[in-house]
């Protein structure tokens, strides 16, 4: 059904390939070509770039231009690639060069000119006959820049011919470039226009413009971005004289293209100076890519094993909870991602997309649904759990291709063309993805976000009193902001008791206090502002009630406190709350919600931690042996004391988890694997046979 996935991908060979099959399949020209019913997309090239290796600069402007090429011809408009039109620069000398029949100058002056001042007067000494006219340097020239600005009419030898051509690009939808050329090339296009489409005035002796048929009072283009400068990552600009140049080959050559582009787009907004190093890639490849990666790869290789039928149509009012709730999600990250693409808005796009694969998909979805992937029976849960999965991840590709076409290429063809082949054969060729806001079930939403909220809470309660997650506690204590966040949490109980693995929730009544709080002035934002008052304040916080300054907290409201007799409004975050749990407690509270463990442990809860953490090592011997997921085993244990008492308790819990048809407390002699682990200090010998 799939191709098989690596497990550590070599992301540039990655992309080799797919450029490959670009190439034969001529993708690029498809995408010009395809039927646009949207109209025309127009986009308007800068300069051109001077010869020479580009550098990181050169690559940042091209990732935001290709963007929204590739974003716009998904969405059904046709977007013509024309080159830089321009009358200075590398690509006009050498139309020069190719028309006078030379390619070294020195051809035509007869003299070496490696030493030659191209400033006056020494160049107007270069003379010279060809083909019985004389050349020398004009003495009069249109600034570059006027003639750059040009460019919209120039490039189609308007208003000679291409009358119709040039009505149906102009003015431009797009044009991208640095900060450098707000005074060159966005002023001078700019002011043509204006001179060129202005309407006159009949009040005035001013006519108006040539193009007022095609345009009145119009500016050259509708949509810019700007992009700010690329430095060091000691923010200093790069300069070979200072060897901190980067060389985007080098990038391109050990992460790939699309992590490079990904960290350009997410790192900031494209008008701010960014800092670059290829350090910083590489914590994006990681970040981003190689979770989804993980997941890609997660559900191939669960898919080859159980061959489920993907073209068969699950309602989605049938699937089970947590599956509408992701394919809400997937709705709502439609519907963002296309508002901000749809505002040239790059950065919160790759970041929305980003926290939905890390936060939303692997992190909760895959991570809780793990177990319905790996049981044996091919029910209809486990089938919605594929489907759900499946169409998650083609919906991820779609959005992610105009920013990353080269990873969301590879997902396409694997996970869309060997189901259906009958879809466009490359990623480039698909319609954008519509997002249909009846499938977003807002009140499924809030409730989940509590949940992960108080999930969240928990598991830094956990961290703050060092009890691992593997050890079962016996209650945890909730309080959330309202009432319907409280009744949502109580229909997903039994999840809220599985992610924190407690036995018990007891729910506080929203405006109850569990803990001791300490209000200090957040310094940072209070020390230029009072200044002098500051110690005063330090003092008010030490006397009156924190309770009150806790519940304006909670509320997002101001405090007002009276600091030598001027009234001071502090908002909610003018103060840092420290939270004190009672004894026996670990409490985490932030903005009104409060998660509270019970870290009291009985003999009981101590032994299903030890069975928890054992499971955790036999699991990793499985893995050690060579074992496939779904291979049955014969287990031997010896061990003593606690331990053994857990594991003979939890005997049938722990031959589930490790697929053992049998355990015995003795070693196996005919064992092909064996292992000496320790668990909580605790020695234990495993024999595993099959």
């Amino acid at each position: 059904m799939f191709r098989e996935v690596k497990k550590t991908p070599s992301f540039p060979t990655l992309e080799q390939e797919v450029i490959d099959f670009w190439k034969a399949h001529h993708i690029f020209q498809k995408s010009v070509e395809k039927d646009a019913p949207q109209g025309n997309f127009v986009f308007y090239e800068g300069p051109p770039t001077a010869n020479g290796k580009p550098g990181v600069h050169h690559v940042i402007s091209r990732a935001y231009k290709d963007l929204f090429l590739r974003y716009k011809t998904m969405q059904g408009y046709r977007v013509d690639r024309k080159g830089g039109w321009d009358t200075h620069g590398l690509p006009v000398e050498l139309e020069v060069e190719k028309r006078l029949g030379f390619t070294k100058k020195e051809e035509l002056t007869g003299r070496d000119l490696s030493k030659l001042d191209l400033h006056r007067p020494y160049v107007d000494e270069i003379t010279f006959l060809r083909n019985s006219k004389y050349f020398k340097r004009l003495p009069y020239t249109v600034d570059v820049w006027f003639e750059s600005g040009a460019m919209p009419y120039a490039q189609w030898h308007y208003p000679f011919e291409n009358q119709d051509r040039f009505a149906q690009n102009f003015p431009a939808d797009y044009i991208c470039e640095a900060i450098d050329q707000t005074r060159g090339w966005f002023y001078s296009l700019h002011a043509l226009a204006t001179l060129l489409t202005n309407t006159g005035d009949a009040h005035q002796p001013r006519s108006h413009g040539a193009l007022v048929a095609i345009a009145q009072d119009s500016p050259a283009f509708k949509n810019v971005i700007v992009l700010g400068h690329i430095v060091d990552e000691r923010g200093e600009k790069m300069s070979k004289s200072k060897g901190n140049t980067v060389d985007p080959w080098s990038v391109l050559d050990a992460q790939g293209a699309d992590a490079l582009r990904w960290y350009l787009y997410s790192t900031s907004p494209p008008e701010t100076t960014k800092r670059f190093s290829q350090s910083v890639v590489d914590d994006t490849l990681h970040d981003f890519f190689m979770t989804l990666w993980n997941t890609y790869s997660f559900f191939v290789l669960y898919a080859k094993l159980d061959q489920p039928d993907l073209k068969q149509d699950i309602p989605i009012m049938e699937r089970p909870e947590i599956d509408r709730w992701l394919v809400s999600k997937v709705h709502e990250l439609i519907q963002d991602v296309t508002e901000r693409l749809d505002a040239y808005d790059p950065t919160s796009a790759s970041r929305t997309i980003r926290d939905f694969v890390v936060n939303d998909l692997s992190n909760w979805y895959v991570r809780r649904s793990r177990r319905r992937f790996w049981k044996s029976d091919n029910d209809s849960d486990k089938l919605s759990a594929y489907k759900t999965l499946y169409d998650t991840l083609v919906v991820i590709a779609k959005l992610m291709a105009p920013m990353a076409p080269f990873v969301s290429e590879h997902i396409y063809q694997n996970l869309v063309l060997n189901v259906f082949p009958d879809e466009p054969e490359s990623v480039h060729l698909a319609h954008w993805v519509k997002f249909d806001t009846t499938l977003i079930d807002t009140v499924l939403l809030r409730d989940m976000e509590t949940l992960i909220r108080i999930v969240e809470l928990g598991r830094a309660a956990r961290a703050t009193a060092g009890v691992k997650i593997r050890q079962p506690l016996s209650e945890i204590l909730v309080r959330v902001s309202n009432e319907a966040e409280m009744t949502g949490l109580k229909r997903l109980e039994e999840q809220l008791k599985e992610e924190l693995n407690v036995k018990q929730v007891t729910y506080l009544d929203i405006t109850a206090d569990f803990v001791d709080y300490t209000i200090k002035p957040n310094l940072p934002l209070l020390g230029k502002r009072l200044g002098k008052q500051l110690p005063t304040l330090k003092q008010k916080l030490a006397t009156i009630d924190n309770r009150a300054i806790v519940h304006n907290i909670r509320n997002w409201k101001e405090t007002v406190i009276n600091l030598d007799g001027e009234l001071c409004h502090l908002e909610p975050e003018a103060f840092l709350i420290e939270v004190k749990s009672p004894s026996g407690y670990a409490a985490i509270e932030e903005h009104g919600y409060l998660a509270a463990l019970n870290t009291q442990l009985t003999l009981e809860l101590i032994q299903e931690g030890l069975v928890r953490d054992t499971i955790r090592f036999l699991q990793e011997a499985r893995k050690k042996a060579g074992l496939g997921l779904s291979d049955r085993i014969h287990l031997g244990l010896k061990t003593s004391g606690i331990l053994l008492e857990a594991l003979e308790v939890h005997l049938k819990t722990v031959k589930s988890e490790v697929l053992a048809e049998e355990i015995c407390f003795e070693e196996i002699e005919d064992a092909f694997y064996s292992e000496c682990m320790k668990i909580n200090e605790i020695e234990m010998i495993c024999w595993i046979t099959r």
